[in-house]
């Protein structure tokens, strides 16, 4: 009977000190993340870094490359900017909303534990015109009906954002996700958020 407490005993502190480490980043989102509409990929903010490349690995396969740029934000964290795209500097070979990514660039918040989690990301198409441009509206409205819209810009209640941009010059359609809440306490801004 005593060991069986104790075996209990010892799954408890496991389960307890296994929530504490899941969760160590020195910052916490302020609003209430179940209550997000905007995510990135389906993805919540914060997600682990491993995380979503097993499911770029499921969906698109691993033929891409990642390349890195670290921002040191302060002791606690430092911030990881990664570009996603196809071996030998080829587009990515991969299909969003029936278009052709050519890059995508997420920015992830490091911990001390070397554990990257999501708070904004890019995808950018090329090869698009303004009927693909209307296409993109089209989509995100139907994805998105009770956001606040302003073109090109979505906000939902926790003013989580999605920018649309469409640069006639280059062809490319860019789509911004980003958790303000989160982008605004890393700029030093987080008592800007309503």
């Amino acid at each position: 009977m005593r060991k069986v407490k104790l075996v209990c005993l010892l799954l408890v502190c496991i389960f307890i000190l296994g929530g504490c480490v899941a969760n160590d980043l020195p910052l916490k989102r302020k609003t209430n993340g179940r209550e997000d509409v905007i995510k990135f990929y389906g993805f919540d903010w914060l997600t682990e870094r491993s995380t979503i490349e097993k499911k770029f690995n499921g969906d698109f396969g691993s033929d891409y490359v990642c390349e890195e740029n670290i921002t040191h934000q302060n002791d606690e964290i430092d911030l990881v900017n990664v570009l996603y795209k196809g071996k030998n500097e080829t587009a990515l070979n991969w299909t969003v909303a029936n278009h052709n990514v050519s890059q995508l660039q997420l920015f992830y918040i490091k911990n001390k534990s070397g554990k990257q989690y999501l708070y904004k990301g890019t995808w950018l198409f090329n090869n698009c015109n303004q009927e693909d441009e209307e296409f993109f509206y089209t989509k995100l409205d139907k994805l998105y009906p009770y956001t606040m819209k302003n073109k090109p810009l979505y906000i939902d209640k926790n003013y989580n954002t999605i920018n649309l941009s469409y640069m006639d010059k280059s062809k490319e359609i860019t789509l911004d996700y980003c958790c303000t809440d989160l982008l605004y306490q890393l700029n030093g801004e987080g008592d800007k958020i309503p």
